[in-house]
């Protein structure tokens, strides 16, 4: 099962889920001062392989407010890989101080005339709500995004309680198979 998923995280294209966010954070780089989890986080960071994906993308995703400050210091790390999961995990966390801490990465490594890479992470820009009262998270987002679809299965990943937010995989197929990640979050009682 878990060599399954990993051939599927391989081949996995990522969507995400967000609602329109008003961008209007300012993030100093030179004023950050490192936090006493500053380097865990980048440890965690450097570890976020497939094969351990899901246990440390889901400790930062679940305490993605606590270590943002951190997660947007690791976008200017000097190791390629900190820089780029920091990224999956703040697009994932998708809210305004993060994604204002990327725009603002993108422009520093542009006028430094530096490359820049950026995580397979594609972000909606249009609110899409669901529909239904389930408590359970994946069988409301399977009943309302694929519900015409065969062999789809779906599983909570991490749960962001300071947010309430929700990090979701999607699978689709039994041999041939592709995934998804699906990042919801309850605003304005929906």
């Amino acid at each position: 099962m878990i060599k399954e998923i990993l051939k599927i995280m391989k081949k996995a294209a990522f969507l995400i889920l967000i609602f329109p966010c008003i961008l209007g954070y300012a993030v100093s780089i030179t004023a950050q001062t490192q936090s006493k989890t500053y380097s865990e986080t980048r440890k965690l960071l450097l570890k976020m392989e497939r094969a351990h994906y899901y246990k440390i993308l889901k400790k930062l995703f679940e305490e993605g407010e606590a270590r943002k400050a951190d997660l947007i210091k690791s976008l200017y790390d000097s190791e390629h890989k900190v820089s780029l999961n920091a990224q999956a995990v703040l697009r994932y966390l998708a809210n305004s101080k993060s994604l204002s801490a990327l725009d603002e990465w993108y422009e520093y490594r542009k006028k430094n005339h530096k490359d820049y890479w950026t995580a397979p992470i594609e972000l909606l820009t249009k609110a899409k709500y669901l529909n239904g009262n389930e408590n359970d998270l994946t069988k409301l987002v399977l009943k309302d995004l694929y519900q015409n679809q065969k062999d789809c299965w779906a599983n909570l990943i991490a749960f962001n309680k300071e947010t309430e937010t929700a990090f979701i995989e999607i699978i689709k197929g039994e041999i041939f198979t592709e995934g998804y990640h699906v990042v919801i979050r309850k605003e304005n009682g929906k």
